[in-house]
């Protein structure tokens, strides 16, 4: 019988539903010892979504949640950080 990986604990506790997704990125980053690559690539993201531009393309309601979804899944992959 198969078991599935333990899940790693944050160094930090987090909490709520953003705590649960955090967990499992850490988690599954620490048990491929891709932590750096992770943070990286977060950190890369990170700088793309705080530039004023896509800020802006984001609080508009001019705008449908399709193509802002769009953007972002284009921001992920040209940074690296995602790929859908």
């Amino acid at each position: 019988m198969c078991s599935a990986p333990q899940s790693i604990s944050t160094p930090i506790p987090v909490f709520g539903v953003e705590g649960r997704y955090i967990a499992a990125l850490y988690s599954a980053a620490s048990q491929m010892n891709q932590l750096d690559e992770v943070e990286k690539s977060l950190r890369s993201l990170l700088k793309e979504l705080e530039k004023p531009k896509v800020l802006d393309f984001c609080e508009t309601s001019m705008i449908s949640s399709a193509e802002k979804s769009k953007l972002l899944q284009d921001v992920g992959e040209q940074t690296g950080s995602i790929s859908i």
